[in-house]
């Protein structure tokens, strides 16, 4: 009889251990939803802001408008994305808002906003997300023509890009980039 108690009270312990644990997990998931919700929310603020403050003041010089560029990217490559969303949307529109007419026209929105939907799926799917961007340089061809290298850090490594700017109506504007490939830890200049 008194096995049967001790088996009966074990089993009651660990109906209780059980219990106790799976509503941790759903309060684990409920806090996952929470903080996915909220920096959502801070990425929708964030791209508004940008997009009034592109509205209000363009930026002025190369530097400024790749800072801006890169911000954007930030958002679009967050951890917060989900597809077909309003924050993709909203990315793109600030984006297209820094790009040059013949970008625009090689490049309408909806093909876009489909290629950037595919990338982002993948990027998702294999875990890359944007870290952080730095400028490396800024080269002048002309006074209205000029290339920046940016060097972006993200969870699967360090990519190069060049970008080629060009001032159509006294705005500078990206005309083109191109993703010069991986960039080693020797190479990266740090601040």
């Amino acid at each position: 009889m008194r096995k049967a108690i001790a088996v009966l009270i074990m089993l009651g312990v660990c109906s209780i251990y059980f219990l106790a644990m799976k509503s941790q997990d759903v309060a684990d998931v409920v806090d996952t939803v929470a903080i996915q919700e909220e920096l959502k929310a801070d990425m929708n603020e964030r791209i508004e802001r940008i997009i009034e403050q592109i509205e209000a003041e363009y930026p002025a010089t190369p530097k400024l408008l790749i800072e801006v560029s890169n911000e954007i990217m930030e958002v679009q490559y967050s951890e917060a994305w989900e597809p077909d969303n309003e924050l993709e949307k909203q990315t793109l529109l600030a984006l297209r808002l820094l790009c040059s007419n013949r970008l625009l026209e090689l490049n309408t929105y909806n093909k876009q906003i489909e290629n950037l939907r595919t990338e982002l799926i993948k990027n998702h799917t294999e875990g890359v997300y944007l870290n952080n961007s730095k400028i490396e340089s800024i080269n002048f061809l002309t006074p209205d023509d000029a290339f920046v290298e940016v060097i972006y850090d993200t969870t699967k490594g360090t990519q190069k890009r060049e970008y080629t700017l060009v001032k159509e109506e006294g705005l500078w504007k990206i005309y083109s980039w191109k993703d010069l490939g991986p960039v080693s830890e020797d190479q990266v200049v740090e601040e």
